[in-house]
């Protein structure tokens, strides 16, 4: 019996639709970095949410 044929793909979302995009096995490490940028980057956005929005309460 043949195994079967493994294939990597990034989804995400875009204007509301799912997109998919082949990944090669040599691009896995880079593809890696990437994604760990972007959850860095968006942690730090979401932490200067919070603080926006606890100086905006210490206003009132």
């Amino acid at each position: 019996m043949k195994k079967p044929h493994k294939s990597m793909f990034l989804s995400f979302k875009y204007q509301g639709k799912t997109r998919l995009i082949p990944i090669k096995k040599e691009q896995i490490p880079q593809i890696k970095k990437r994604i760990k940028d972007y959850k860095e980057l968006k942690a730090a956005i979401d932490e200067l949410a919070r603080i926006n929005a606890e100086l905006l309460r210490s206003e009132e």
